[in-house]
């Protein structure tokens, strides 16, 4: 393999594409080669249903000797990856109505059709939650002050005893559905594909909102109205936990931090949730 570039480097994996234009995903944690495998399975059923294009994997292995934890290949989507300051006055609705035909096509599929695949469910969620908590909380208690601590800590309560973030109906979800895995075309007119589909589960369709937030609430807003204009349900519930689940998302990066012991992200994490809506609404 000749890699050319890097093109990210992820919590479970790192994505590399090589000289020939070919995209491998290799794992860098344990379990990572089953997600793979789940992905090989659901791709092709997605690759059916959205009117955009998804990876279609070539290439997997669950462990070899020059990848031990797994890798997964395939051809390179063509484009680039969003990023807000590619949305502009000219391209922003044709986008809009894009991203959300995707998420009326994703979170519209047919259940029985992904029964096959292994996918998460959502009781497994609550499990991650409480775990996501249990690994971050005690770092963040020596990281922050005990004001910052105690209103983390208050939130988090609250967010695991929250029955209102479990009342949902459960369709397909994306997982991760920030612009870094949308892929627009070299003018950034239009969608041209959604790649990283590691975290996608049977879930909640909040969360695939939550995560475009990273757009702005002008531009998610615009979202969810056109996602409703065409038969998608998202209610007042629905904006409800989409709040909380964006709350949520740095205690990610501190996980990252943590695991990997990267001192630098678990610090501009915490910079992040000190200057996000759980420390300064």
């Amino acid at each position: 393999m000749s890699v050319a570039q890097t093109l990210g480097i992820g919590f479970n994996s790192v994505a590399v594409e090589t000289k020939d234009g070919l995209v491998f995903r290799i794992a860098r944690t344990e379990g990572t080669a089953a997600r793979f495998a789940i992905e090989r399975r659901l791709l092709p059923v997605l690759s059916e249903r959205l009117p955009v294009d998804v990876p279609k994997p070539r290439w997997f292995s669950p462990a070899s000797e020059h990848f031990p934890l797994g890798v997964m290949g395939y051809e390179k989507i063509g484009g680039r990856p969003l990023k807000p300051d590619l949305v502009t006055d000219v391209n922003r609705d044709r986008l809009v109505a894009q991203i959300a035909d995707v998420l009326i096509a994703l979170h519209g599929s047919p259940l029985a059709e992904v029964a096959n695949v292994g996918l998460p469910q959502p009781e497994e969620m609550a499990a991650n939650y409480r775990s996501l908590a249990d690994e971050t909380l005690p770092v963040l208690r020596d990281r922050m002050t005990r004001a910052e601590f105690d209103r983390i800590d208050s939130w988090w309560e609250a967010f695991l005893t929250d029955e209102r973030m479990t009342q949902f109906e459960p369709t397909l979800t994306h997982g991760d559905f920030w612009f870094e895995n949308m892929i627009v075309g070299q003018d950034a007119s239009h969608l041209t594909g959604v790649v990283d589909w590691e975290h996608a589960a049977i879930g909640d369709r909040a969360q695939d909102f939550a995560t475009l937030l990273h757009l702005g609430e002008e531009f998610t807003t615009a979202v969810i109205e056109s996602y409703r204009s065409v038969g998608g349900r998202f209610g007042e519930d629905s904006h409800y936990r989409m709040r909380r689940l964006w709350e949520l998302r740095e205690f990610y990066g501190v996980l990252y931090g943590i695991r990997f012991e990267d001192d630098e992200e678990l610090l501009d994490s915490i910079r992040k949730l000190r200057e996000g809506p759980l420390l300064t609404t």
